[in-house]
């Protein structure tokens, strides 16, 4: 058997040397796997997962036409954050969640829970906290008179070591990172001329 170059003949490890070479291929095997595993858990945070949403939002929409990242302080009265895109489709509202491999309703309307392996966390229901700022929103492009624009809630959990499991219900707004072009794909183009800077004055108007 031909090991990176070295001959060892199937299992017969004759000599001391031999057992070396074996036995520290297989420590830097581990200690390789140990290591990715060690960095995809430093990956698997909100604000990463935060970064892979709008990237790959980036390349579905190709020429973004605003992306704004905006500390909401929510109706649970503390700072959220939720990023917005503007485009020819309308007003896209996106929260995203780095880790998480299975969500479910806590059975309490304010609150989601997420799992994995090591790790249970109750959150905020992120539903209730885009159309507390999609309200905002509209109030506030309602004062640059702009009323037919779309608007789209989206909430992206971006586990990156499995499809998470989502029970939330049939509710279109909760898709997986995976699932992401699809859900984009089915969105309809707006059917009027949109004010892109009457649109972006409104958003950068909100508190």
């Amino acid at each position: 058997m031909n090991l990176f170059g070295l001959n060892f003949q199937g299992w017969k490890l004759n000599t001391k040397l031999d057992y070396i070479f074996f036995f520290s291929f297989i420590i830097i095997g581990v200690l390789a796997f140990y290591i990715a595993i060690k960095q995809l858990n430093k990956m698997r945070t909100d604000e990463n997962g935060r970064k892979r949403v709008i990237k790959e939002f980036k390349k579905l929409i190709k020429k973004p036409v605003l992306i704004c990242e905006k500390d909401f302080v929510n109706i649970f009265d503390k700072p959220d954050i939720v990023d917005i895109i503007l485009l020819d489709k309308g007003l896209f509202l996106i929260k995203a969640y780095g880790w998480g491999t299975k969500i479910y309703s806590s059975g309490n309307e304010k609150s989601w829970i997420r799992e994995d392996a090591k790790r249970t966390e109750s959150f905020d229901n992120p539903n209730i906290i885009l159309s507390e700022i999609e309200k905002n929103i509209k109030a506030e492009l309602k004062k640059e008179n702009i009323q037919n624009i779309n608007i789209y809630p989206i909430v992206v959990f971006a586990e990156n070591y499995q499809e998470p499991e989502i029970y939330v219900g049939n509710d279109k707004t909760v898709v997986s990172y995976k699932n992401m072009k699809k859900w984009y794909k089915n969105i309809k183009k707006s059917a009027y001329a949109i004010d892109f800077d009457s649109v972006s004055r409104a958003i950068n108007n909100i508190q």
